[in-house]
């Protein structure tokens, strides 16, 4: 997958042909170490099935020293994600 702006545009291309719905709400935000962890749900309906998700998911979004965003990790587990933070061990 590309990076920057055009890899952001591929992710979101490609969930959107693969998912009918999708939406994220954040439930927990926390400031970590030169950027932010999001803790929240992804709601997801599949493009052909039609099934529905809710899945517990989280983002950590870190920041350079002129404030723009230099990555994005999405996490499909919350655990992982606090991890990745050094929030847990």
């Amino acid at each position: 997958m590309e990076q920057g702006r055009s890899g952001i545009a591929e992710w979101s291309q490609a969930i959107d042909e693969q998912f009918a719905e999708w939406r994220v709400s954040a439930e927990e935000l926390r400031e970590v170490d030169g950027g932010v962890l999001g803790i929240g749900t992804a709601h997801l309906r599949g493009r052909v099935s039609g099934v529905e998700l809710d899945q517990p998911s989280a983002v950590i979004v870190d920041f350079g020293p002129d404030q723009r965003i230099t990555r994005i990790r999405i996490y499909a587990d919350v655990d992982a994600a606090l991890e990745a933070a050094g929030l847990r061990e």
